[in-house]
C-alpha cells in the first residue's frame, strides 16, 4: 500500500489523509488522497463498522490511482 501514482494533473506527489469528523462513532475513520501543489483530491471514502481501517485506505488509494488511460 501507500503506492501512490503522481498527479494526474500537474504531476506532483500524492498524500493519504485521514480524519475522524463523525462525532457519533468516533473510532471511524475517512480516508482521501490528495496532491500536495494543485490539492486535487478523491472523494472522502468512509469507514463502515465492519472494514479494517487498511481497506478504506486501499479503497482511496486504488480511486487516485485509477486513470482513464495510462498506456498499459
Amino acid at each position: 500500500m501507500n503506492d501512490l501514482k503522481p498527479c494526474p494533473f500537474c504531476g506532483g506527489k500524492a498524500r493519504m489523509k485521514h480524519g475522524y469528523p463523525n462525532r457519533q462513532c468516533k473510532s471511524l475513520r475517512q480516508a482521501l488522497v490528495q496532491c500536495e501543489v494543485c490539492k486535487c483530491r478523491t472523494v472522502t471514502y468512509k469507514q463502515l463498522p465492519y472494514q479494517a481501517w487498511s481497506d478504506v485506505d486501499k479503497i482511496a488509494e486504488e480511486a487516485w490511482n485509477r486513470r482513464a488511460e495510462d498506456g498499459k
